[in-house]
């Protein structure tokens, strides 16, 4: 802006040289002379003047004076409105030149904090680091051999660890106005991809020869520049013309990374391996998973409960093998432990083990853009929901195991008992009608709709927000997003424990045996009834399609809805 400024005053200077070689030459001149030649500059000191008291006042820098110069420009006086347009054109020449090195080279030299990018104070991974990363280097000669092993051990036990890379933002304050949040999260989108394409796995910055054409963009980089080059030097600035080249590069480094994404890390098959792990689509493994961690994790966790259970997760892996499309994946089983400051505070979360169990996989580069740390929890709500299903219902069909062991010692059934098998036999059909709705018609219908509209896709951002919209509608039909409905599911599949554990003590039965299995059935009449009727409520409003199936299978001849009814009659 400084050099804009002296080149306009350069105008007057020259003006005031002329006029002191007419004094020098001529001895007399009038004033009404000097006042009429110096009279255009008056109203452009004026204007000048306006335009830096207002970047004092609001001490504007980098991007902000931008945006100043954008709305002083539109000037009634054209000389006022050319000067204008003159800094405004000095200003962008250094806009532009931070603007190519971040859409073509993820360069970022900001010193001052100017550009409307900026880094966020965050890290992401971009490749695997050694256990030494990890080590305090100050502490490096007094660690030991064995600590540092452990260590090791421990990094490869649980997820995939990287080497942390910055992430930047975009910088609301210092956005010019003529610049859309859109556009402007777009050039970040470009930056932050072309620094990741540009570092392999592990976080090593890849040299031009590495890439077929020298370079990220191939043949395309020279004409990008010519491109961006060309605008830079407009006399007038064109945001339109900006916009097409930006819109270019974007298209350009989205098509790449789609390639990396679809043809070289193969995220079909991630997705179809993540199907079934995270949602349970081997349930084979996860029943005999469930078997062998059930005592690990019906207590509240502690230290040990993440290795314990981990080993169960092996054995069950042992027992019935993977597939070879698994081969290349390594699952673990992480269990968050309880917080302390809350117990410490007298909180009553009694969560067992089971209420903070998850998975967690190490993601292949560059598929951490599409399976991030957000994305990775989602799947783990949904994980910690359905396994709940599916532990009710393997304690509903053992229970239906043991009744048939004591009827069949049994000459003649109590009354106690045909209660047992009548409330077993409907808590199992609604259970059984729910698993077969989460598995066949929401699971398996929307990752064949997400796989389909990958494959039809070749722009990363659209495979990505197809992966976001499957995850959303997984979590709708799930009904982890309906809190009512959601509470009502959890609490029958309690309640499948609990009748489990009624039927244990069958032997030893006694009155409160008996109490609690009355209250058993009061409470699923309850928690049924009232779940269908939330669920028929939301279907009449949204007219969801999913709900409606649901409904059928389980109320189709409104068997719970009038038990409800006359319950709460």
């Amino acid at each position: 802006m400084c050099d804009g400024l002296r080149r306009i005053l350069g105008d007057y200077m020259t003006v005031l040289v002329a006029l002191e070689d007419e004094v020098v030459s001529n001895g007399r001149v009038a004033l009404t002379h000097l006042v009429r030649t110096l009279e255009p500059f008056h109203v452009l000191f004026t204007a000048l003047d306006t335009l830096l008291k207002d970047v004092e006042m609001k001490k504007a820098h980098g991007c902000q004076v931008l945006d100043l110069l954008y709305h002083h420009c539109n000037h009634g006086d054209p000389v006022c409105q050319s000067a204008i347009r003159s800094l405004q054109h000095h200003c962008h020449q250094v806009f532009f030149r931070q603007l190519s090195g971040w859409l073509l080279h993820g360069l970022l030299v900001d010193q001052h904090r100017e550009f409307f990018i900026q880094p966020s104070g965050t890290t992401a991974t971009t490749g695997q680091s050694s256990a030494m990363d990890s080590v305090d280097g100050a502490n490096i000669s007094t660690t030991t051999i064995k600590a540092m092993k452990q260590q090791v051990i421990r990094l490869k036990d649980s997820h995939r660890r990287r080497q942390p890379r910055v992430l930047h933002c975009v910088e609301p304050r210092l956005l010019p106005a003529y610049i859309p949040m859109q556009l402007a999260n777009k050039m970040l989108f470009i930056g932050e991809t072309v620094q990741m394409l540009a570092t392999d796995e592990a976080g090593v910055r890849r040299s031009s020869a590495q890439y077929k054409g020298g370079s990220i963009f191939q043949e395309k980089e020279i004409l990008f520049a010519r491109q961006l080059l060309a605008v830079q030097q407009r006399s007038l600035f064109s945001f339109i013309a900006m916009e097409e080249v930006v819109m270019e590069v974007y298209s350009c480094i989205s098509g790449r990374l789609w390639h990396y994404v679809m043809k070289e890390a193969n995220l079909i098959e991630h997705l179809r391996v993540f199907k079934n792990y995270f949602l349970l689509g081997r349930g084979e493994l996860f029943s005999s998973f469930i078997t062998l961690a059930e005592q690990i994790l019906r207590s509240p966790p502690n230290n040990n409960t993440e290795h314990d259970v981990n080993i169960a997760f092996q054995q069950a892996i042992g027992q019935l093998g993977s597939a070879d499309a698994e081969s290349g994946f390594s699952f673990h089983v992480h269990v968050t432990l309880p917080d302390k400051t809350a117990a410490d505070k007298g909180s009553t979360d009694v969560a067992t083990g089971w209420d903070r169990v998850g998975l967690s996989c190490a993601v292949t580069w560059p598929l951490h853009l599409v399976f991030t740390d957000s994305t990775l929890e989602d799947y783990n709500q949904l994980f910690r929901f359905l396994i709940s299903a599916k532990r009710a219902a393997q304690f509903l069909h053992t229970s239906w195991v043991n009744l048939m062991e004591t009827s069949q010692a049994l000459k003649s059934m109590t009354d106690d008992q045909r209660l047992l098998w009548k409330l077993r036999a409907e808590m199992a059909f609604f259970v059984d009608n729910l698993q077969y709705y989460l598995q066949v018609d929401v699971l398996t219908v929307q990752l064949k709709n997400l796989v389909d509209r990958v494959e039809t896709e070749q722009s990363f951002e659209a495979v990505r927000l197809a992966h976001d919209s499957f995850l959303a509608s997984l979590l709708s039909q799930c009904f982890l997003n309906l809190k009512p409905a959601s509470h009502c599911l959890r609490e029958i599949f309690r309640m499948a424990g609990s009748l489990h554990d009624l039927l244990l003590k069958l032997s030893t039965w006694t009155s409160a045996e008996h109490q609690r299995l009355l209250d058993l059935q009061k409470m699923f009449e309850r928690q049924s009834g009232l779940l269908l009727k939330i669920l028929s409520s939301v279907g009449d409003h949204r007219s969801n399609p999913h709900l409606t199936q649901l409904l059928l299978r389980s109320d189709f001849n409104y068997f719970y809805s009038k038990k409800s009814a006359v319950g709460m009659d």
